[in-house]
């Protein structure tokens, strides 16, 4: 037979090649079926389709044929590339149907890279190539080309080179099956076969039918009551693994429509005849499908193919069995096409229905498309998608860079990351701190098994910093990436950005971190580093100086465990100068490098840089310490009694030495007699001897351990969880001055004893106060530096005092005058006016008048007038940092720019908590 055409099965005059027992193309292999060339009996040529080009070796399923393409030939090449390689051909029998066809060149033996591409049934055709794939040429050896849903025959398969080169080339053929739930088997006996009948599948391409739990769609119940039982009987089932009866489209069935298939074609008759769109479909058949959006992104949806042989109106909707969610309709007819499209830009994640409506029939083939475009995340799209007023990450609701919507949790309900608690157990509290907690909405504290970028010890981005919180990229502990933004975060632009004459973290008590974007901290807002109190007791105050304090901003400045190189009593760089503050290495206390940057800090190099005659630190009193890069003394200049330096060389720094009588003495020189806090004696009888063991003193040269206050001072005693009433004298005398204000105003002082340990809570916000009182309390009557809380002023207006983990022992309460702090007007006009220049330009001086007011910040030439009562000071306007006093009254004005369009004056009075009012007058 020559072929099934052939009218006669007689032997023909001339045997074919491939009956006539002879290896004709010296392959080694005779005749049909053994000559792959041969696809009868009756053909006459043992070559083949590829005829005297190639004899192409036929490959097994799973099994590895080393071919040498170097020996190949230049005949072909693929539409992806091969031209000027050689290359070699093999064929592989397909003959079940399958889910695709994996070729590949991954192995071991592999030693060049490689061109596949692969030709069905015509060998020598390019036109019949299904599938072409090609590798950089610097690329490793090896790579895999998928053919998706092969029908059965012959597939050639060329193995071919990149840029002329050949070699040793290993190529395996895998057969992928179909997947379990569209084989046509039953494969977990349960007498069910394939999606939508089992209830095990999920979807046809789930490879596994083994039923886990059965669904609402497959538990013999009638789930949502309406009288039908399960699929295929209940309309709301569109399959046997759908978990909800729910009729959707009221008694009108659904399909579902998978994005792992993003294309189908259906006919119309196989639908129902209840909806129609806006744009057509009344009356006519319709095909629903449902598509479960995972993600946020856009949608583009279609029938506009030559598939759709009938015209079909299409449109969208988010509820089935609701017109007024239609979200788009379009039946194609506006541009003469069969079919329509509808873009969704911004779809947001959940179902979609999707309906093709019949525009003129019942029947008919479509094909329906729908390409699905991920957009960002709704936690990693840099929008306030729920209008809180945060964005992404610092959005409470957002748990992660793939949650896809920023709303909060339910009232009530607070995430893992910021509810204050150590839910992990690692010792790390929350979002930014703990590497678990990408965000401050994290719902699981625990860390992942690789540690993020921004805490694995590497400087990944190469920028010199290493890891929250000293890489500006870093913006918590659990960020997966160190990239530094465009624009450096505030806590990392080198500006003081908020005046208070620190700049960046780990200086400014404002930043918690290098990627901070706000220095702004209030001075009753700060942290245990910066609150200027000895918290841990160990004699050192706050950052720069305790050696608990890592930065300005920590809330705790207990020490570690093992100390840093900066404070460890070890030479650590070998330069003979030993941890701060006299270490130029050494930033800070906390620091764990002593090594010495180049060029050395002002303060460390040896050089006079200000011209006072002092040099470097300690000798230089603009000098805080060895690292500081800046020797001048306009600003405040910290007192030798909390500045972390034993001026005095005894071996005792600070509030440790018995020649500090606070932290604010200016001396550590030891008197000739011990003091009463110095002394290793109980003088007040209490059981408790000196500093820092005595609650009496606030530091070792403190000469009164007792608690008392002084002779001639009323105090009133408060009963155990007591009220009392009292007032204060009009126009009476102002005896303490505190942190938190009241100056020049009257106070009461009250004494309350507590027992034991507990929460103590200290109110004056009660019936019959009828002024504003700022409360403070202290532990030591005298001693200003002991006070554990105080409200009422501008920082904390409600009069109430709540101190946690109070210790047992006497309270000082003082009720002082004054109430929160305000502006005032002196309420006399300002007029503008409009400058001729809209450039800002730093022309703030004492007179600036001589360009006729034509810049932007014209002009604030005069001098500053600061008047507290009778008395007047002037204050240079120009930018730079000035002391004065007005009176009584001393005051720091610091003037700079803090931007190119933002000029910014920052008052502070000297005494901290001066709250006397004080008068402005800047004229220009």
């Amino acid at each position: 037979c020559a072929g099934r055409g052939d009218r006669d099965e007689a032997p023909k005059p001339v045997t074919p090649e491939c009956a006539d027992g002879q290896d004709n193309d010296l392959d080694g292999r005779i005749d049909y079926p053994e000559d792959d060339g041969c696809t009868a009996a009756s053909d006459y040529d043992e070559r083949g389709p590829c005829g005297n080009e190639y004899d192409p070796p036929r490959l097994q399923d799973g099994v590895p044929l080393r071919l040498d393409t170097a020996g190949g030939v230049f005949e072909s090449q693929g539409s992806c590339g091969g031209q000027g390689s050689p290359e070699l051909a093999a064929l592989y029998r397909l003959t079940n149907v399958i889910e695709a066809l994996e070729i590949t060149t991954v192995d071991p033996a592999t030693d060049v890279v490689t061109t596949l591409y692969v030709r069905r049934e015509a060998c020598l055709v390019p036109g019949a190539e299904v599938a072409c794939q090609t590798q950089r040429e610097n690329a490793a050896p090896g790579h895999t080309l998928r053919v998706e849903s092969p029908t059965p025959g012959d597939y050639y398969i060329f193995v071919d080179g990149v840029a002329g080169a050949g070699g040793v080339v290993m190529l395996t053929v895998n057969e992928i099956p179909l997947a379990a739930c569209l084989n046509t088997v039953d494969d977990d006996g349960d007498g069910r076969a394939d999606y939508p009948n089992d209830p095990g599948c999920f979807a046809p391409f789930d490879r596994d039918e083994t039923t886990e739990a059965l669904t609402a769609c497959s538990n013999d119940e009638d789930d949502d009551e309406d009288g039908q039982i399960d699929f295929p009987l209940d309309p709301g089932c569109p399959s046997a693994a759908f978990d909800s009866e729910e009729n959707s489209c009221g008694e009108i069935r659904f399909r579902e429509f998978f994005g792992e298939t993003p294309e189908v074609v259906a006919e119309l008759a196989d639908g129902s005849n209840g909806l129609s769109g806006t744009c057509g479909g009344r009356n006519h058949n319709e095909v629903i499908f449902r598509y479960d959006l995972p993600f946020n992104a856009r949608m583009e949806i279609s029938t506009r193919f030559s598939e759709t042989t009938t015209p079909v109106a299409l449109y969208v909707r988010r509820d089935c069995d609701d017109t007024q969610t239609q979200l788009g309709c379009d039946d194609g007819a506006a541009g003469g096409a069969n079919g329509g499209r509808i873009v969704l830009s911004q779809a947001a994640p959940g179902p979609y229905y999707i309906v093709v409506d019949g525009r003129e029939a019942d029947a008919g083939q479509f094909k329906l498309a729908v390409n699905v475009e991920r957009l960002p995340a709704g936690c990693s799209n840099d929008r306030d998608d729920d209008d809180d007023g945060l964005r992404d990450y610092l959005d409470p609701g957002c748990s992660g860079p793939e949650d896809e919507d920023e709303t909060d949790l339910p009232a009530g309900q607070t995430p893992a990351c910021s509810n204050g608690e150590d839910d992990d157990g690692d010792g790390l509290v929350d979002w930014p701190f703990d590497p678990g907690c990408w965000g401050p909405g994290g719902l699981d504290e625990a860390d992942p098994a690789e540690p993020p970028a921004c805490d694995n010890g590497v400087d990944d981005d190469g920028d010199g910093r290493t890891d929250f919180p000293w890489d500006p990229g870093c913006v918590s502990r659990g960020h997966f990436s160190e990239v530094d933004p465009a624009r450096a975060p505030t806590c990392a632009d080198g500006q003081d950005n908020d005046a208070d004459g620190r700049t960046d973290f780990p200086f400014d008590p404002g930043c918690f971190a290098r990627s901070d974007s706000n220095e702004f901290d209030g001075p009753m807002n700060r942290g245990a580093c910066a609150n200027g109190l000895d918290d841990d007791g160990d004699g050192l105050i706050d950052f720069p100086f305790d050696p608990g304090c890592a930065y300005a901003a920590l809330d705790d400045e207990t020490d570690p465990a093992v100390l840093p190189a900066c404070s460890n009593g070890e030479d650590d760089d070998g330069d003979g100068v030993v941890d701060f503050p006299r270490e130029p290495g050494c930033a800070f206390a906390g620091d764990d490098d002593e090594t010495n940057p180049v060029p050395l800090p002002v303060c460390g190099n040896g050089e006079d840089d200000d011209d006072d005659a002092r040099v470097d630190f300690p000798d230089d009193p603009g000098c805080a310490y060895a690292a500081a890069g800046t020797e001048g003394n306009e600003a405040f200049v910290i007192p030798r009694c909390r500045d972390g330096v034993d001026n005095d060389d005894d071996g005792l720094i600070d509030v440790a030495d018995p020649g500090c009588v606070t932290a604010d003495d200016d001396d550590e020189t030891d008197p000739a007699e011990a003091p009463e806090c110095g002394n290793d004696a109980d003088d007040d009888g209490d059981g408790l001897a000196d500093f820092p063991a005595d609650p009496g003193c606030v530091a070792r040269g403190d000469d009164r351990e007792s608690q008392d206050c002084r002779e001639g001072v009323d105090v009133t005693p408060i009963p155990a969880n007591g009220t009392v009433n009292g007032s204060t004298a009009m126009d009476g005398a102002d005896q303490y001055a505190t942190r938190c204000g009241g100056q020049g105003a009257p106070d009461a002082v009250y004494r309350y004893v507590l027992e034991e340990a507990g929460t103590l809570v200290v109110s004056a916000d009660n019936p019959g106060t009828d002024f504003p009182p700022i409360v403070s309390v202290l532990r030591n009557c005298e001693e200003r530096e002991t006070v554990v809380g105080c409200a009422g002023h501008i920082g904390r207006p409600t009069p109430t005092v709540r101190v946690e983990d109070a210790q047992p022992g006497e309270y000082y309460i003082f009720v002082d005058g004054g109430g929160p702090e305000r502006w005032a007007s002196a309420g006399e006009p300002v007029t503008f006016v409009d400058p001729e220049g809209y450039v800002a330009t730093p022309d703030i001086t004492d007179d600036c008048w001589e360009d006729g007011g034509a810049g932007a910040f014209d002009c604030y030439g005069d001098l500053i007038r600061i008047t507290h009562g009778e008395d007047e000071a002037l204050v240079s306007p120009a930018p730079g940092t000035r002391m004065g006093m007005a009176g009584d009254y001393g005051f720091t004005v610091d003037s700079r720019f803090v931007n190119t369009n933002i000029w910014r004056l920052h008052f502070t009075p000297a005494e901290p908590g001066d709250d006397r009012p004080v008068s402005f007058r800047l004229e220009g």
